[in-house]
């Protein structure tokens, strides 16, 4: 239930659920007696005001953290929301460290450009005109799964053999007919955004960053396993369904199967262990609005503009906790992180007003990236392994006698940063799905 109306939009009801459009989360509210998950703290987007919700549990299906770095395939509110106000409300983040990077970005923008392309027969070329994957998956080749041919791709522009950054998606074998047939969108995207006609000439692509397998920690059913009335489902939860390294077309899974899951067990829930509405408390509420006001009343003097802290930020995790990690480099994300943190709390919003101030939102997005780029780095840096999509340089392979167990990120709010344990890995016991090493 909301303490208020909204002013603009009328309350909708869809399927008997009461909708709230337009709304921004600020806050995941617990119980204190209790412990339980008591609802949410939200901004009406269109008026500034903001409201409290009480429920008897709460969903969190807000995305991944995928705009953590600059050059990525994710959609503008993949800013890690929802993952990083369960964390500060109690409810750890797991595999932060895990972030798949798709091989085929654009080079300028990193839009996506399906590996559909490369079903179809697409080569990957570097700036000598030769395809190269033969040296790397040799039966698999350009079809090999994300993570080997992002790591080959760095391989070939780390040896000089890419151009500004990048390698090439080679079509021009395919034909003018079949390009026209079956790839028209990629071809625009192609003209659009890098200036290119993949009829005549090769399409300029990165790995980029397109999936994160970490998030809120869940039991299979999707309630957190440390604060309950909890629940999260699609790509802001850790079930895990994904391990280490998502295969493509898993993340439907994710969202379908476990969106009905979920809400199936939210509702078991509510009507067992969860039957008395969990205490909400207006002090929480008052908080919140302190908070904002006090984060648009602050002074441009001496202040840092909350893109400038970004755009340093993501650019410096594109360059130190990408494809290929290392401890000196993970060093530096681990400083640019602290900086981050620093600036942030000078942070200032130009625009003053309550209606649609996305300028205030964008803001607010940057403190919840923040938490998630440390509990991304400081993974990273204690994960001395090789595992999936996690790739360490000095430690190439995979460790199942140290390493076989989930990173587990808290939000310690009296030190004002993350925080990890571990949980061991479920397994079977079924040695048709014991770990083994992956050969293409």
């Amino acid at each position: 239930e909301s303490s208020a109306a909204s002013d603009v939009y009328k309350r909708q009801i869809k399927n008997g659920v009461q909708v709230f459009d337009e709304y921004h989360l600020l806050e995941i509210t617990v119980d204190k007696k209790s412990g339980r998950a008591s609802g949410a703290i939200a901004m009406n987007i269109a008026t500034g005001k903001i409201e409290q919700f009480a429920s008897k549990s709460i969903l969190i299906a807000t995305g991944g953290y995928g705009r953590l770095f600059h050059s990525n395939t994710n959609a503008m509110i993949n800013t890690g929301d929802g993952i990083a106000l369960a964390m500060k409300a109690g409810a750890p983040a797991a595999d932060l460290e895990f972030v798949q990077f798709h091989p085929t970005g654009l080079k300028s923008s990193g839009i996506l450009i399906s590996e559909g392309v490369r079903g179809e027969g697409a080569y990957l070329i570097g700036k000598d005109g030769k395809r190269f994957m033969q040296k790397y998956a040799p039966n698999k080749l350009e079809l090999a799964s994300r993570d080997v041919v992002s790591r080959s791709e760095m391989m070939e522009i780390m040896n000089g053999n890419g151009e500004d950054g990048a390698i090439f998606l080679d079509v021009r074998h395919l034909g003018r007919e079949l390009i026209l047939e079956r790839l028209p969108q990629i071809r625009q995207l192609s003209i659009d955004f890098e200036g290119v006609d993949p009829i005549d000439a090769p399409i300029p692509v990165k790995p980029t960053c397109h999936y994160t397998m970490g998030g809120i920690r869940t039991d299979k059913l999707g309630m957190s396993n440390y604060l309950p009335g909890l629940f999260a489902a699609g790509e802001a939860a850790c079930v895990s369904v994904h391990g280490a390294n998502r295969l493509g077309a898993n993340s439907l899974l994710e969202g379908i199967v476990f969106g009905k899951v979920t809400g199936k067990e939210m509702v078991r829930y509510m009507k067992e262990e969860g039957k008395e509405q969990p205490a909400t408390d207006t002090a929480d509420l008052a908080n919140v609005q302190r908070d904002v006001a006090t984060l648009k009343a602050r002074s441009k003097e001496g202040g840092v503009r909350a893109h400038d802290i970004r755009e340093k930020l993501t650019k410096d995790l594109d360059m130190y906790c990408n494809v290929f990690r290392e401890e000196k480099t993970l060093l530096k994300a681990r400083a640019s992180v602290e900086k981050a943190k620093k600036d942030f709390e000078k942070v200032y919003v130009d625009d003053k007003a309550d209606e649609f101030n996305t300028d205030l939102l964008t803001t607010i997005e940057l403190g919840n990236l923040i938490i998630l780029a440390e509990g991304t780095v400081e993974s990273a840096i204690a994960r001395k392994e090789s595992r999936g999509a996690h790739t360490r340089e000095e430690f190439p392979d995979r460790d199942d006698e140290n390493w076989m167990k989930h990173s587990i990120a808290s939000w310690n709010h009296n030190k004002n940063g993350i925080e990890l344990d571990y949980e061991e890995v479920r397994q079977t016991g079924n040695p048709k799905y014991a770990p083994a090493v992956r050969s293409y």
